[in-house]
């Protein structure tokens, strides 16, 4: 059984979005901040959770950062 990660498990920063119990990141190409590439992480964390769900999410978080910044 996998663990689902959560909201609260991610950390923005300019660099990107980094999933703290795993060390999996996704990080934005320059002057393409809406696409990017993902590190997997390599921590022993790693391998309980699904590395797919960290991927969307960790993504996912980084678009709706994007979105606030717009509006400011």
């Amino acid at each position: 059984m996998t663990i689902k990660p959560t909201h609260e498990e991610f950390e923005l920063s300019e660099d990107g979005v980094t999933h703290k119990p795993t060390g999996h990141c996704f990080r934005p190409h320059p002057g393409e901040p809406g696409k990017g590439f993902i590190e997997a992480g390599h921590q022993p964390e790693a391998q309980e959770y699904n590395a797919e769900a960290v991927q969307a999410l960790a993504v996912r978080l980084w678009a709706q950062h994007l979105t606030k910044e717009t509006r400011s």
